[in-house]
């Protein structure tokens, strides 16, 4: 039996990561912090960092690096690279009926090895963010303490029936016992572990909380829900000039090099070009190099470019200020695209006067760009095949939605931090892929919206504008935003287009992801909302067009995606929810609305098919 378990990039920043479990021939492992698991098998992430304006405005000081493969580091696919730990250690023989943490009894004293070993499939989880092994001992002596002294080692499981309430876990000494059942749904005190910060070789640390934990299955998906940061490169960022020259050394050796020059006083807000040959110098002999700086196949990358093209990248980078958060960063994706839409995003190919024109990661061809009214005429769609597209995807932490989260206050956000040689890491990964954008045709000011649905929204909206804490309900990118009813007619239509362009893409319903744009005239009150629905590979190439392709028969897309938000199978049932303020949703389940959460950023949330059934486009 191999002793590794092979994961995809994508799959471990997307779904996995530090705190995770993950299910391996060998049974079921914790993934460590990296600090712990990966960096000691001679991993340094400077090697691997990736570097953007946008990730150090929103994450300060931590830095971001992208998880090698074996391949990349020039080892044997065999050898294990990210180590991990096994959690939960206790198992279930089911020959004997025993539950213990190391052997079991019976098959010791018989010296044979249990053959049917099953590691237990229950864990322990505070909304805090705290996981550890399930208390056997305090579950099952909870009424009164075991008439010995000493825990002990194992426990007989009895199982009378299918359901929880009918498997009985029975102390071997005092013969007391409790019911799976009984035992699921009470909470019971927290040990207060974090078994990601521990080290791989050291035991349990418990630290105790205040919170209570719940026992929970350790293959939930609300065990561990990822925080996830995706940022997509537009203008005026948008070429690979600009990622080259705005590595954070790079940019600062340029800076103080122009600085030196007497061409860039910040204080005086003044910034002179500079001579082509005072560029080739700094780029020949004070550029940093390795780690961080730039590898020489860059520096012949940057030096054959065109100089026009490598002075307006210089005064890009020194003039841009990066928005200060996710909101404003979204509300600058979604103004460039809506700008892109209109007129394209140059330069596709080709040369220039002296060289080639730089690569552009983002590319939109207006005269591929549709008008697509819809089938009432209330809202004509723009509809923009974005035929390149670049995104860097972070993990920031997780939250575990155990107790009371489950009924819609979400866990404490918990951080995935790992340190090396005094910087901070998050893992994150690259990505080049295609997409289709989608907005209203015109001022893109949304129609009014219908319906008591739609007013309930707003209300809510509203109300979270009054008490600002009531938008962190639910924590997100968008704050109380993501109230707003035509951000929820919005979302509620892209998860019907992503369930409609699988079918007809061939892509699978988890990777097709989506991003939801809203910008809030607050003085008018006027909505403007937009869709990007895209896909993306690991890797240079990124994806094969199967998805822009679609665009020529969007109309067709866009009435199988609003035949599918007519009609659920779990109607009337469904749309007889109707959202008000505390909940996350109206009418949505997973027979119409909701889609994979590695697909949707808002995780689910902020759905409601009463809103757009009441508001046809």
């Amino acid at each position: 039996m191999p002793r590794y378990q092979e994961v995809r990039l994508s799959q471990l920043i997307l779904q996995l990561g530090p705190g995770a479990i993950v299910e391996t021939t060998g049974g079921p492992r914790l993934v460590p912090l990296a600090q712990h698991g990966l960096f000691p098998q001679g991993v340094d992430p400077d090697r691997f960092a990736l570097d953007t304006p946008h990730l150090k405005t929103i994450l300060g000081d931590r830095r971001v690096f992208r998880v090698p493969s074996n391949a990349m580091l020039g080892r044997p696919a065999h050898r294990p690279l990210y180590r991990t730990r096994a959690f939960p250690v206790w198992k279930l023989c089911v020959k004997h009926s025993i539950l213990y943490p190391r052997a079991c009894p019976d098959c010791e004293k018989s010296g044979e090895q249990s053959r049917r070993i099953e590691a237990i499939r229950f864990v322990m989880a505070c909304p805090e963010g705290h996981l550890d092994e399930v208390n056997w001992n305090l579950l099952v002596h909870s009424k009164k303490p075991c008439t010995e002294e000493a825990a002990p080692e194992y426990f007989l499981w009895r199982n009378q029936g299918s359901s929880l309430s009918a498997t009985l876990i029975r102390c071997p000494r005092c013969h007391q016992q409790i019911s799976l059942g009984e035992a699921y749904n009470r909470p019971w005190p927290c040990s207060g572990r974090y078994p990601e910060r521990e080290q791989l070789d050291s035991g349990p640390q418990r630290s105790g909380c205040s919170q209570r934990a719940w026992i929970i299955q350790r293959q939930a998906t609300s065990l561990r829900i990822p925080e996830l940061l995706t940022f997509i490169t537009v203008p005026p960022l948008e070429t690979r000039l600009h990622q080259l020259l705005g590595r954070p050394r790079v940019r600062e050796s340029l800076e103080s090099a122009l600085a030196m020059l007497g061409r860039l006083n910040r204080s005086q807000q003044r910034l002179e070009d500079p001579a082509e040959q005072e560029f080739q110098q700094w780029l020949g002999s004070a550029c940093p190099k390795g780690p961080g700086g730039l590898r020489d196949d860059e520096i012949e990358y940057i030096q054959q470019q065109d100089f026009g093209a490598i002075r307006s990248a210089v005064r890009d980078l020194l003039t841009h200020h990066p928005a200060p958060d996710m909101q404003r960063i979204l509300l600058d994706e979604f103004r460039a695209f809506r700008v892109g839409a209109v007129q394209g995003v140059p330069p596709k190919v080709t040369t220039g006067p002296t060289g080639p024109k730089p690569v552009s990661l983002l590319e939109i061809n207006p005269a591929r760009v549709r008008v697509v009214p819809g089938a009432r005429g209330s809202i004509r769609f723009r509809v923009a095949p974005v035929e390149k597209l670049h995104s860097v995807t972070v993990q920031i932490g997780y939250r575990r939605a155990v107790g009371p989260a489950l009924e819609g206050i979400p866990g404490k956000f918990v951080p995935i931090d790992s340190s090396f040689e005094g910087q901070t890491w998050l893992p994150g990964y690259k990505a080049m892929g295609e997409g289709i954008f989608l907005t209203a045709d015109g001022d893109g000011w949304h129609p009014p919206l219908r319906g008591a649905s739609a007013g309930k929204w707003q209300e809510g909206f509203e109300e979270a504008g009054r008490l600002p804490d009531l938008a962190g309900i639910h924590p997100g990118n968008h704050g109380r935003n993501a109230l707003h009813p035509v951000f929820v007619w919005w979302h509620t239509l892209s998860h019907l287009l992503v369930r409609a362009l699988s079918v007809e893409s061939g892509y699978s319903l988890a990777s097709i992801r989506e991003r939801i744009y809203l910008e809030v005239n607050e003085a008018t009150g006027q909505a403007c909302g937009g869709i990007l629905l895209y896909t993306s590979g690991y890797g240079s190439d990124g994806t094969l067009g199967g998805l822009i392709a679609l665009v020529p028969r969007f109309e067709h897309i866009l009435a199988s995606a609003i035949s599918m938000g007519e009609t659920c199978s779990a109607d009337p049932l469904c749309r007889e929810h109707h959202f008000i303020l505390g909940k996350h949703s109206g009418a949505a389940c997973y027979a119409c609305s909701l889609i994979s959460e590695t697909s949707c950023e808002q995780r689910n949330l902020w759905l409601d098919r009463n809103v757009l059934l009441d508001n046809l486009p």
